[in-house]
């Protein structure tokens, strides 16, 4: 009889087993890549995902590139404020005595501010539609 036990209780045993089977492994794992298989068909396609970084590398490439061209300018104008700083420390010390020196330097500063209101005014004029550069 004791054989008659065990076969029943194998039995038991082995239909348990198969069913859990049949449901699935019930491990963490298992359940974590069925949600990531049911879930893969709400991913973007790959080629949004690679346009979309284009998009953002070329607006930071274009942010460096301003940001550069600013600090370029900001120096110019340093540059431009030391040389007027320059031009007047000449003319202070200038002999008044010397004319052609005080004439020189007042030359060369008009020169600067005249190039400076020049490279202002080289912005494109409109008049009735028409440009006039």
């Amino acid at each position: 009889m004791l054989s008659a036990a065990c076969v029943v209780v194998e039995g038991r045993e082995l239909k348990k087993t198969l069913e859990r089977i049949s449901e699935g492994n019930p491990c963490e794992m298992a359940e974590q890549i069925r949600t990531i298989k049911e879930e893969l068909n709400m991913l973007p396609d790959s080629s949004l995902i690679s346009a979309e970084c284009k998009r953002v590398f070329d607006l930071a490439e274009k942010e460096k590139e301003r940001k550069e061209a600013a600090s370029a300018l900001s120096l110019a104008h340093i540059r431009r404020e030391e040389k007027e700083v320059r031009d007047d420390v000449s003319f202070d010390n200038a002999s008044h005595d010397d004319l052609s020196n005080i004439i020189d330097v007042l030359d060369t500063k008009m020169q600067s501010v005249m190039q400076d209101e020049m490279s202002e005014d080289e912005s494109t004029l409109e008049i009735e539609g028409k440009e006039i550069s």
